[in-house]
């Protein structure tokens, strides 16, 4: 084997294991998005304030209702009921209207909810914390690299996690109405591969 020939076997050799091992060690869009949406799926759940209007109601309103109060009603969570003479004397007598008050399903889902309000006479649960979505990527839509440090640009939304948030994302404003948001995510490479930097 003349010299020439060992210094080209050599030169393939190098590149080629370069060309297997290099790679992986560089950060690009796919291992980005391995990163970001682990960190997005350990994040906590975003919860919504549900408030439940103490006002008195018609049947018909809270049906039509375009906010959480119809969400809850349609999905059989909360109910129109009858307000007692007895306790609407300070109203008179309103034949049609009523107290929304949680059903047997809202009673038992709300064990999971946060109460953090009743009413002023605490008959009536008013105010929750309910769990309803968490952030999941969308897609990553670029990767900067500067020696040990990179930027990953990405895009995310809201993904319910239950049929209540089924009903809220789309048209919740607190949830950007599950439309996808722009963020970007700093890395940091280390001796073992590349982190998200905080």
């Amino acid at each position: 084997m003349t010299p020439t020939t060992s210094r080209l076997i050599i030169g393939f050799t190098l590149t080629s294991v370069a060309s297997m091992f290099g790679c992986s060690s560089g950060l690009d869009r796919s291992k980005a998005a391995e990163l970001i949406s682990k960190k997005l799926d350990a994040a906590k759940t975003e919860i919504v304030i549900v408030s439940l209007p103490q006002t008195l109601r018609k049947p018909e309103e809270m049906q039509n209702d375009t906010g959480e109060v119809g969400v809850l009603t349609r999905l059989g969570y909360v109910e129109c009921q009858q307000i007692p003479p007895s306790h609407n004397s300070m109203f008179g007598d309103l034949p049609g209207y009523c107290q929304i008050v949680l059903t047997d399903k809202g009673k038992k889902a709300s064990s999971d909810w946060g109460l953090i309000g009743q009413d002023y006479y605490n008959r009536y649960p008013t105010e929750f914390h309910i769990p309803v979505a968490k952030r999941t990527l969308v897609e990553v839509t670029g990767v900067t690299i500067k020696d040990t440090e990179a930027t990953a640009t990405y895009t995310w939304k809201m993904k319910p996690i239950n049929e209540i948030g089924e009903g809220l994302v789309p048209q919740d404003p607190r949830l950007n109405k599950g439309q996808p948001q722009a963020a970007s995510e700093s890395f940091r490479k280390f001796d073992d591969g590349w982190r998200i930097a905080n």
